[in-house]
């Protein structure tokens, strides 16, 4: 969740019976929508259609979908709703389940659509529109992605930080999320030296780290830093804890990149 994409939970319907919201708040004036085209699970490099499974046909769609949104300068992540075509409504389990893995907590808000038939005989198809961040007036172009997920506009707009980031309240910590389809893991309570050496320092340096005994790339992960009050351990368990960490704190990420980013260059 950020300041432009936030999630609604409606107490007077139904509750959700699968990882989608029941809607998506967007705040146009801060921010903008990239509406993506359908993907059908096509292999980037051939053409050619992959996937024997609806399941695994759906990852291929997210994957380019994912694809898409770096290209804009975004994440899937960001989505705020999703909308799955499928010849075999009988084969939606699975597609479920990949769909739940990719989104997690926060997911968009999402349909799904059973036809006759999709391009290239595929089982499934998949669109998105999604949440882009802070809008500049008059920009022509699309922001670009700069090395560690910043844009330049963005590293031109952000106050200077110190090179170790401290919280801003000494009873605070940083959470961490990391997320690279299907993978994900998350990490509590960190302090600020603990979080540069672990985390920043290889991220805007765009070399690949090890976190939670899994190595990511910074080129293909998505990275999530939170600021906010220290998560007691009996509030972990379950995967509450990052649910915690949303709900109390907030999005520090592009701050710390862009002073992590700037102290390398000093």
């Amino acid at each position: 969740m950020d300041g432009v994409r936030q999630t609604v939970t409606a107490p007077g319907a139904p509750a959700a019976i699968g990882p989608y919201s029941h809607a998506v708040r967007v705040d146009l004036r801060t921010g903008e929508l990239l509406f993506c085209s359908g993907q059908i699970p096509l292999d980037p490099d051939t053409g050619e259609l992959v996937g024997e499974t609806a399941g695994q046909q759906a990852r291929r769609c997210l994957e380019n979908l994912e694809a898409v949104c770096r290209a804009a300068g975004s994440t899937l992540g960001s989505a705020v709703r999703v909308t799955i075509y499928m010849t075999d409504l009988g084969r939606f389990g699975e597609v479920n389940e990949v769909y739940g893995a990719f989104f997690g907590a926060d997911p968009p808000a999402r349909v799904t659509v059973g036809v006759a038939a999709l391009p290239k005989g595929a089982l499934v198809e998949i669109d998105a529109v999604v949440a882009l961040g802070s809008s500049v007036a008059g920009r022509s172009e699309p922001r670009r992605a700069e090395p560690g997920g910043v844009s330049s506009e963005q590293r031109s707009t952000l106050p200077p930080r110190p090179p170790s980031p401290v919280p801003a309240d000494p009873e605070h910590a940083y959470h961490v999320e990391l997320r690279h389809f299907p993978r994900n893991v998350c990490r509590f309570n960190l302090g600020g030296e603990e979080l540069r050496a672990a985390v920043l320092e290889p991220w805007v340096a765009d070399r690949p780290f090890e976190l939670g005994d899994l190595k990511w790339d910074p080129r293909q992960a998505r990275l999530t830093v939170l600021e906010g009050p220290r998560i007691p351990p009996d509030q972990l368990s379950m995967g509450r804890g990052w649910r915690t960490a949303q709900r109390e704190g907030r999005d520090v990420t592009e701050q710390l990149l862009a002073a992590t980013a700037g102290a390398r260059r000093a």
